[in-house]
């Protein structure tokens, strides 16, 4: 029996998430290694990426400094595009809610940088 999609695993594991896939083809192809992406799409991953991480890593203290930066930005990227509707991330269900939503958001930016979704298609399986 299939799972339903709210039963996905989660992202954090690195092996779940509803749009993992499309995710790791963004990350590997325009995600830098350090400091900022050159398209949007790969900024908008590697701002979601930072955010999710210091949630899960650091207990979300990052209403401050550089990643309260990262997530206001984040949030102005991704409501261009996708509506997200948790006003707080306070379960892990909020919190892959919000990357699913960035995940959406850097697709549609790819559809008007059609350099950059050469690269993400070829880097898909």
């Amino acid at each position: 029996m299939a799972k339903k999609e709210e039963e996905a695993p989660l992202y954090w594991g690195k092996t779940g998430g509803k749009y993992r896939l499309i995710h790791d083809a963004i990350d590997s192809a325009l995600v830098p290694a350090s400091g900022e992406a050159d398209s949007k799409a790969g900024e908008i991953i590697r701002l979601a990426d930072n955010v999710y991480y210091e949630c899960f890593n650091n207990g979300g203290s990052f209403y401050g400094g550089q990643r309260g930066d990262e997530a206001r930005k984040l949030a102005r990227m991704v409501k261009k595009h996708v509506s997200f509707t948790s006003p707080q991330l306070n379960n892990d269900e909020q919190w892959d809610e919000m990357m699913d939503a960035s995940i959406k958001a850097a697709w549609m930016e790819l559809m008007s940088d059609p350099a950059s979704l050469k690269k993400v298609l070829a880097k898909m399986p």
